[in-house]
């Protein structure tokens, strides 16, 4: 089965996830991730990505990038910018870097919050917050006319999770035949120690999170990074 990590970011913007990936790379080999980079010039000059061409049945994607709940974008850091562009946007990208839509496998949009709907609350616009570089919720006002005010750049939020969002725009595109994952609450960017491992090696953590009735954000296992992020309980099939 093969594993491909897309970065939907070109360079130096996708500096900040290569580095967290290959992370993965060294604490997995047998697993032997590969990653792919988004490159605009990819396509027109030297043809699809071969890492992305003829995926076996099974094989799984992970796309990249910071997320929050009810906000169809992701986002990375370099420096001092922020970046963003939408799930569509990504999908896009990955598509023109050769994924064909006969690929019949897992796609797994590996952000915080991507399984997460934004809560009611936020929605009606009496709540906010934005995302920090770590995938924290952090305090942020809303506009008069409903956007998100982060602390650099806005957001239109969807209110649907992005992995909602990003599993309904691949179906329309042709992928019928994929699983899509999201995830519950923050993720750890790197294979990281903790003390719920139950064999004291180093995992993906997902750290649950739920939205009260008054819609402020509840986490499960504060106390702990989480459950591993491929338990069921963190991810959500959409």
């Amino acid at each position: 089965m093969d594993r491909v990590v897309f970065i939907p970011f070109q360079q130096p913007y996708a500096h900040e996830f290569l580095e967290r990936t290959n992370n993965w790379l060294l604490e997995r080999p047998d697993k032997n991730f590969r990653v792919v980079v988004y490159n605009l010039m990819r396509s027109p000059l030297w043809g699809p990505n071969p890492m992305l061409l003829n995926l076996i049945k099974g094989s799984s994607i992970y796309i990249r990038g910071h997320g929050m709940p009810g906000v169809a974008q992701l986002t990375t850091h370099y420096r001092n910018d922020d970046i963003s562009i939408t799930i569509q946007k990504a999908i896009d990208r990955l598509i023109e870097m050769g994924l064909e839509r006969d690929f019949r496998g897992t796609i797994k949009f590996y952000s915080c919050y991507s399984g997460l709907d934004q809560p009611p609350k936020l929605q009606h616009g009496t709540g906010t917050f934005s995302a920090t570089k770590d995938g924290r919720i952090k305090g942020a006002l809303r506009s008069p006319d409903g956007q998100l005010q982060l602390e650099r750049g806005t957001f239109s939020p969807a209110t649907k999770s992005l992995a909602s969002v990003g599993a309904a725009y691949f179906r329309s595109l042709g992928f019928l035949q994929c699983k899509y994952y999201g995830y519950r609450g923050p993720l750890t960017g790197k294979y990281e120690p903790s003390d719920s491992s139950p064999d004291g090696r180093n995992h993906k953590w997902c750290e649950l999170t739920t939205f009260d009735w008054l819609g402020d954000m509840q986490s499960v296992n504060a106390t702990v990074k989480g459950v591993r992020a491929s338990d069921p309980r963190a991810r959500k099939s959409f």
